[in-house]
């Protein structure tokens, strides 16, 4: 109902003087050192960052390799899923599971493995496991992939020996191979 007029704020001063004085609202940046705080800004800026682009357009994020990502940076990959949960991103997180089971130095459990739980109990993580291929369909992968090559069995042994029937690990060897003129 304010109209404009300096007179009517007369005796706010006596008010405001307790919350200006408190240096809360001084413009001084308190968190400037404090790395927790800085981080949820840095969480919630990326975050609203994800949001506000997928109104325009969907986004998908993959990341690969989380069985190497530092703590904060799960714990980034977990603020980010909440945040995004009803805007149309979709995120995409693969990692090793043997080296999650390896775990970590004194028997810890993996970061990612924690967040994984916490995920599921939010429903938030929806896992999808990626086998790996016995011999015979290393083989059908490679021939899928590169037509019909005619490898004697060694050879195919060898392939399968060295990417342990990984299906990802195969289509990188199939590229590389392209790539490098050998078929």
């Amino acid at each position: 109902t304010w109209d404009g007029m300096l007179d009517d704020l007369a005796g706010m001063d006596e008010y405001l003087k307790p919350v200006l004085a408190s240096k809360k609202y001084d413009g001084i940046d308190y968190a400037r050192g404090d790395a927790r705080i800085k981080r949820n800004r840095l969480f919630e800026n990326v975050s609203l960052g994800l949001v506000r682009e997928a109104r325009a357009q969907p986004i998908l994020i993959a990341l690969d390799d989380l069985q190497w990502a530092d703590p904060s940076s799960i714990a980034m990959v977990h603020y980010i899923a909440r945040a995004i949960r009803s805007a149309p991103v979709l995120l995409v997180g693969s990692y090793r599971t043997e080296e999650l089971a390896m775990g970590l130095r004194g028997g810890a459990k993996h970061p990612l493995e924690e967040t994984i739980q916490l995920m599921s109990r939010e429903g938030l993580h929806e896992e999808v496991r990626v086998s790996r291929l016995p011999e015979s369909q290393t083989t059908e992968l490679v021939e899928s992939l590169l037509g019909k090559v005619d490898l004697a069995e060694e050879n195919e042994k060898e392939v399968f020996r060295l990417s342990g029937g990984n299906p990802f690990f195969l289509i990188e060897i199939a590229r590389l191979v392209v790539e490098e003129g050998l078929l």
